[in-house]
């Protein structure tokens, strides 16, 4: 019975050792028969994928999980990849420079999820707020959480210390015009108590307050006239 428990187990391991990983083409077969069909029959003890799989590697899985999801048939393959390595317990581990410091300059899948809209689960797993990842256009982790509205993670960012604006970043849309344009009550409330800038102009020219004009969230705007009175001496 035993030896059933942990056939899954044993079956992954021995995918795993047999795939060439710095050959693409073999991967691809892993990542088919991972998506669908061992998470859905696991059975027995859970893996410990930091053990099994480079840090690239997996992030390699789980862009490759998402890349499930662009056809309608497929939509739901990658959120459970990303729950199930979740509840396994795996969490990225940020690379340091010399000093000791996380290397932030770093493309994750979370800046691709943040443009499929499948964010909450990965933050489980990139749950280091102090290292905000920024991709190749200046996009980060902190951007994605105000996009999707992740009110823990956005305030776990700024008690962490992180700038409200995102000033060291070039990203064309400030934190607080996506939580605007998305509608996001509390991340835009937090991001004005810790001090946002609600006069920056966007890439188009737009501050927040132009985008409330056109917006359809009147409760955002109760916000807004809130902070304004607050501040009037």
């Amino acid at each position: 019975m035993a030896q059933d428990d942990d056939s899954s187990l044993k079956k992954l391991q021995t995918m795993r050792e047999k795939v060439n990983w710095s050959n693409e083409k073999e991967r691809y077969p892993f990542i088919h028969d991972l998506l669908y069909n061992m998470i859905k029959t696991w059975k027995g003890p859970l893996p410990n994928f930091r053990n099994m799989f480079r840090t690239r590697d997996m992030d390699w899985l789980f862009t490759e999980s998402l890349n499930h999801m662009h056809n309608v048939d497929d939509y739901y393959l990658g959120c459970p990849f990303v729950v199930f390595v979740a509840r396994c317990g795996y969490r990225d581990k940020p690379e340091v420079d010399e000093k000791g410091k996380p290397i932030l300059r770093r493309t994750t899948p979370l800046h691709r999820a943040a443009k499929q809209k499948n964010y909450r689960e990965l933050f489980k797993i990139y749950n280091w707020f102090n290292a905000n990842y920024t991709d190749e256009d200046g996009f980060t982790h902190f951007h994605a959480a105000c996009l999707a509205g992740c009110d823990d993670v956005v305030g776990q960012f700024l008690k962490l210390g992180q700038d409200p604006d995102c000033l060291a970043q070039k990203f064309a849309y400030p934190p607080l015009h996506l939580a605007v344009a998305r509608g996001r009550d509390y991340v835009t409330q937090l991001l004005l108590d810790s001090g946002a800038d609600q006069n920056r102009a966007n890439a188009d020219g737009f501050t927040p307050l132009h985008m409330l004009s056109f917006s359809e969230f009147p409760s955002l705007e109760k916000i807004f006239f809130k902070i304004n009175v607050e501040v009037t001496p």
